[in-house]
């Protein structure tokens, strides 16, 4: 019986679609906030965050088993490393609310909620397509769509740091909510980062 190769890329979208999770999670509490909530919303995402390792797990170890895939191994490995990266990276932020017991969002936490859920989609749409590489005509259009998103992401960074150092907040304030803003560009970033990758990819093999 011959045996059945593994759809990669398949595999790739299931980790991404757990990126989208992960965004819709973040962007479901933070616009219905109660710090009341925080440790079990935490815990939540800490299982997206843990499901997410055994998708990526799961890809690594048919990897190490299969001789043939689809495009370079280290192509995969790289990719599924962005992709991960854009859960721990929101999981991340979700940490830092808890460390610094926060009991009240600053209006950039939401905006950059709706982002997420926005680029995450954008990320599993790409993966989606990706399979079609060779062929797509709609793929080059969905990488420049989510780098309009992380660039929308820009401005919110750099006027939400603005307002830090223009409302005049207590410095403890300032230094913490900067290194809040700082993680949630950072999730932006890490979905650009994979987009990149798949990019790098298809420019390496068409």
């Amino acid at each position: 019986m011959k045996k059945e190769n593994t759809n990669y890329f398949k595999l790739i979208l299931g980790q991404a679609e757990y990126c989208a999770d992960a965004a819709q999670a973040f962007k479901d509490y933070t616009d219905n906030f109660n710090i009341h909530e925080l440790r079990k919303q935490a815990e939540k995402m800490h299982e997206i965050e843990h499901q997410a390792d055994i998708k990526k797990h799961e890809i690594l170890e048919k990897l190490a088993r299969e001789f043939i895939a689809p495009i370079d191994r280290e192509d995969i490995l790289a990719l599924t490393q962005e992709i991960d990266n854009v859960v721990d990276a929101i999981e991340e932020v979700f940490t830092k609310f808890y460390v610094y017991n926060i009991t009240e969002l600053r209006s950039e936490v939401n905006e950059y909620g709706a982002l997420f859920v926005e680029g995450t989609r954008k990320l599993c749409e790409i993966c989606e397509e990706f399979e079609n590489y060779k062929k797509t005509k709609t793929l080059n259009t969905l990488l420049i769509e989510l780098n309009e998103i992380e660039e929308r992401g820009d401005k919110v960074f750099f006027l939400g740091t603005r307002r830090l150092f223009t409302e005049g907040c207590a410095p403890e304030s300032l230094i913490m909510w900067k290194n809040i803003i700082q993680g949630l560009d950072n999730c932006l970033d890490c979905c650009e980062r994979a987009s990149d990758a798949i990019e790098r990819v298809i420019l390496k093999n068409t």
